[in-house]
């Protein structure tokens, strides 16, 4: 009888001991999953705010309608006769000091990120 509830109380030790391995596992990755959720949204959020520099020289609308892939947005408009919403589309517009900007911001960038190392001969 003695080894008989010995042996039962050894078999119970070893289950609370999975058990407490299992619920340990289980903590690590849910840990794990949240992690690397918050690391995806931080990293998000950086392309976002690197990406804003660029995109301040579109139109207003194009953070908010959707491209056709042709260069040009697509718009919505508000008929005044009917009150009917339509959409065209529109050309994305620019001057020759949007264009200039940009192309120092970009020459900024590489510079800083160490992406250009020689310097080039015009």
């Amino acid at each position: 009888m003695e080894n008989a509830s010995k042996a039962l109380i050894m078999a119970g030790g070893v289950l609370i001991g999975i058990l407490i391995i299992s619920i340990g596992v289980y903590i690590f990755s849910s840990y794990a999953k949240y992690s690397s959720k918050a690391y995806d949204q931080m990293e998000t959020a950086q392309i976002e705010q690197f990406n804003n520099k660029f995109l301040k020289y579109y139109d207003i609308t194009t953070q908010t309608k959707i491209q056709n892939g042709t260069g040009s947005v697509i718009k919505s408009y508000i008929d005044p006769e009917t009150e009917e919403e339509y959409s065209k589309p529109t050309p994305i517009l620019c001057t020759a000091h949007d264009v200039v900007s940009l192309a120092n911001l970009a020459k900024q960038n590489n510079q800083n990120f160490q992406l250009e190392n020689e310097t080039r001969v015009y």
